[in-house]
């Protein structure tokens, strides 16, 4: 299952450079473009940690994704490009997984 997870992980990160590529060219200026990509990268933190650590439970990982993206998307609307917007998908990682894993 090892050859499985990280095949999915090199997926994740083409299709995370495609995505970190596509911002470059809407927002020429250097810092919102780290702000995002930071922001992107701290979305999947706590997931990765949790595969990596030996995580089996399938349904935290993708909680901890999605309650991730929705925190950032929270913090990009209140804040906008702003740093303190990517501390937002740590926290919203971290709540991802005490998410209740089936059994």
């Amino acid at each position: 299952t090892k050859k499985w997870s990280i095949k999915k992980i090199k997926k994740t990160i083409i299709t995370l450079m495609v995505i970190i590529t596509l911002l470059a060219i809407l927002f020429p200026n250097v810092v919102d473009v780290s702000i995002i990509a930071g922001a992107i990268s701290l979305t999947l933190s706590f997931p990765m940690v949790y595969v990596i650590s030996g995580g089996r439970k399938k349904n935290k990982f993708i909680a901890s994704t999605i309650i991730s993206i929705i925190a950032l998307s929270i913090g990009l609307y209140l804040f906008g490009l702003e740093p303190v917007a990517a501390l937002f998908p740590v926290v919203g990682g971290a709540l991802g997984l005490l998410w209740p894993a089936k059994k």
